[in-house]
């Protein structure tokens, strides 16, 4: 959850500073038709009218100040989730300062607030809340609109005694109804835009939870199998499902009594080099670690390749392997440390390949009878002067007729099992 959160705060710091540029913008624009009103040949002279034109410059440059600051203040990294509501708070109090300052200035009836052109803003700087993740903000800046706008109507309801035919005409526009539909209107907009960012919120929440979600399970999973993290291929991938598989085990011999005459900075320096040769050519030939255990480690061939090609590379990884054991070793003897004998077990069969766990552990996994052949014939490399030993199923799956530095075991009765397997050696 603390990606989600991570993800959220993000997006409301980059809200901020789309919004920083969208008030300098509106600014700009009616800084412009303000300087295109002033100048216009029809405009005429009057005292009140240069007031209104002082406040209307006075809010656009402030407004501009704001939306300056926010941007920069995002840009630098200052941002902090408290500054959005001071912005907000600002929005609506800008607007509604010049709505009641245009009145006072006029020195008309509040009933007719709503007929300066500022109070065409109040919807707009509504609108903001779309671009943010804070419906928080949202319903707070339509309720501070809102009540601004019924204190500003009602601060002075009467109308001044003038043309009563000029003031009837303009009851029926501006009297109490109108601008309480007026006012209803605005706080609707408002609302809606609420609802839209609440629902907004939901969906990024629910896809950050997603990716997060799906990141926990396939960090837990060989990456040979997480190209696909839908849910029906991750569904598929826990259904478990039949593959045929070259399975290799490869295993330190005498590990643990050479552990017990090395420092534990030097057994892990000998197991990370140990795992890294053996990632490095099992990569190459299209293989998979599926997991490492101590000093073993379990790789599979055939989970992306046909079963053929599967066959052929897992043999050859598996003499590459015993080719840079040779070179690793003639490096460790310039050093005067001792030498690394291995064992490898190749096996090929029909396995169950699936991920068992939930959501907290997820773990790849072969389940089958030919699992336990392949660690078995590991094993009987103990017993014999074969570093590799193979069953004559790899060489049967890759239709492989050249068996040059293989000999021909015969059939072997594996330890704890009652049938036995052929078994070829690599001299």
């Amino acid at each position: 959850m603390a990606d989600t959160i991570g993800i959220i705060r993000k997006a409301d710091a980059e809200a901020e500073g789309l919004l920083g540029i969208v008030r300098m913008a509106i600014a700009a624009v009616l800084g412009i038709a303000l300087v295109v009103a002033i100048n216009s040949s029809g405009r005429p002279d009057s005292s009140i009218l240069d007031r209104q034109i002082s406040l209307a410059t006075f809010v656009i440059a402030s407004y501009f100040l704001v939306g300056m600051a926010t941007s920069l203040i995002v840009r630098i990294g200052r941002y902090r989730l408290w500054m959005a509501w001071v912005t907000a708070f600002l929005d609506v109090a800008l607007i509604s300062s010049n709505i009641w300052l245009s009145l006072s200035n006029a020195g008309i009836s509040s009933l007719y607030a709503l007929s300066f052109p500022s109070a065409l803003m109040v919807p707009l700087i509504l609108t903001f809340g779309a671009l943010r993740f804070r419906p928080s903000i949202q319903i707070a800046m339509t309720a501070l609109a809102g009540v601004f706008l019924v204190l500003i109507i009602f601060s002075n309801a009467t109308p001044p005694q003038a043309d009563e035919l000029l003031l009837a005409q303009l009851k029926t526009t501006y009297g109490v109804p109108p601008n309480l539909i007026r006012t209803v209107m605005i706080i609707s907009t408002g609302s809606v835009i609420a609802l839209a960012v609440w629902r907004a919120r939901r969906l990024l929440e629910r896809i950050a939870s997603e990716v997060e979600q799906r990141t926990n399970l396939t960090r837990f999973l060989p990456s040979g199998v997480t190209d696909n993290t839908s849910d029906d291929a991750m569904q598929r991938l826990r259904d478990g499902k039949h593959a045929t598989l070259a399975i290799m085990f490869i295993d330190i011999r005498n590990f643990t009594r050479m552990a017990e005459q090395m420092s534990p900075e030097s057994a892990s320096r000998l197991l990370g080099d140990y795992r890294s040769n053996i990632l490095d050519i099992v990569e190459a030939h299209g293989g998979m670690v599926d997991k490492f255990i101590g000093d073993g480690a379990l790789v599979l061939f055939g989970l992306t390749q046909e079963t053929r090609t599967a066959a052929r590379q897992s043999v050859l990884a598996a003499t590459e392997l015993l080719e840079r054991l040779d070179k690793w070793n003639l490096r460790r003897a310039s050093r005067d440390k001792p030498a690394i004998a291995i064992g490898i077990g190749l096996h090929m069969g029909s396995v169950v390949v699936g991920a068992i766990g939930d959501e907290r552990r997820l773990e790849f996994t072969v389940i089958g009878d030919e699992v336990n052949v392949a660690a078995r014939i590991e094993q009987a490399t103990k017993s014999t002067q074969f570093p590799l030993l193979a069953s004559s199923a790899v060489f049967e799956e890759s239709e492989e007729t050249s068996f040059a530095n293989w000999q021909d075991l015969g059939h072997v009765t594996l330890r704890g099992r009652e049938t036995p397997v052929h078994l070829w050696g690599y001299v």
